[in-house]
Order: structure tokens, then sequence, then C-alpha cells
């Protein structure tokens, strides 16, 4: 039995990834290194970004969970599993 991903759950991918750039930032502030929280923090916006402006692209569709057909499917099986011993 398939299931697709719902919508709902796909849009909150980019907002995730979005949001570690908060605890990032904190991190790198601690440590004394503001400038490259900032860097870093700014890098997980721009993936965000691309993450919900990039539609048309197969690999994009698969890091948000979008594509269910069969390839893909099989792509995160194959990957998600150990290989045979």
């Amino acid at each position: 039995m398939q299931h697709a991903a719902s919508p709902r759950h796909n849009r909150w991918v980019p907002v995730i990834v979005a949001a570690l750039a908060v605890p990032t930032f904190l991190a790198f502030w601690i440590g004394g290194r503001s400038e490259l929280g900032v860097a870093w923090g700014l890098v997980s916006v721009a993936f965000a970004a691309v993450l919900v402006l990039g539609s048309r692209s197969e690999t994009i569709q698969l890091l948000r969970g979008d594509a269910d057909d069969e390839r893909t499917l099989m792509l995160e099986y194959q990957a998600t599993t150990p290989p045979p011993s």
C-alpha cells in the first residue's frame, strides 16, 4: 500500500530547515564566532528557499518528500535498507 505524502507535511520541511538557523547562530555566538553563525544561518535560510522555490527539480522534490512515484520510492527504499549479508 502506497501513501502519498500530505502537502501540509511537505510545507514544514523548509520551515524546519530555516528554523535551524537560530540554534546554529546561537551555538556559534556562544563559541565567540558570531560571523560564522550568521554565515551558516544564511546557508540554512538559502537552502530553505531552494526547497520552496525549486519545485520543478526532481532532486528537490525528493528532498521535500513530494516525489512518490515508483522510481523515487525504490531509491528511498534502497537508501534506507541495509545491504543483504
